[in-house]
């Protein structure tokens, strides 16, 4: 259920849902998937002048809770965040490459107490960024299986919004971000 924002469902190749709106945030909401869901996925495809675009995990209708997992504008060349609701970022790759109209896979991956994120090209086969394993305290922890999409500032599409039990990459020691 939309939240915020225009949203649109549609079908290209594969089914698509694009976040119209130019300015302000919008958040859509997908129904939680059965537990323990650890890995939440998606591609995202953010346009020219996007903020920030990627997936809100465990949000709520208020957007009050939860954890982003986006791509934005850390830098001049990219940037991709793990960040709380109330806007306090938990892990940063400030240069994290990435281009308007080009695919990104972003995930993140729970346990009960910890969190961490990746991104890859749109293929979901070469590695861009990888965080730790970041401890989450009890208010950040993830308590459900619902996931967002979120784009602020900008136009952004969203393709296979997926709920997994296995990431695209175990934790490598030397991720291309390191």
């Amino acid at each position: 259920a939309p939240v915020s924002g225009q949203w649109t469902l549609a079908r290209e190749i594969l089914p698509v849902v694009y976040q119209e709106s130019e300015s302000g945030t919008a958040l859509i909401l997908a129904p939680g998937g059965a537990e323990p869901v650890r890995v939440f996925r998606a591609m995202v495809k953010p346009s020219v002048g996007t903020g920030e675009a990627g997936l809100w995990l465990d949000a709520d209708g208020q957007a009050a809770r939860g954890l982003q997992v986006l791509l934005g504008r850390s830098s001049n060349v990219g940037g991709f965040t793990l960040r709380v609701a109330n806007g306090d970022t938990l892990w940063e790759d400030r240069f994290a490459p990435w281009n308007a109209y080009s695919p990104y896979v972003l995930e993140g991956i729970a346990t009960a107490d910890k969190l961490r994120v990746q991104m890859f090209e749109g293929t979901g086969n070469v590695l861009v960024s990888q965080s730790p394993w970041i401890d989450l305290d009890e208010g950040n922890r993830l308590k459900g299986g619902r996931v967002g999409l979120f784009a602020s500032d900008g136009r952004a599409r969203f393709y296979r919004v997926e709920q997994n039990v296995e990431p695209l990459s175990d934790l490598v020691p030397d991720p291309p971000n390191k």
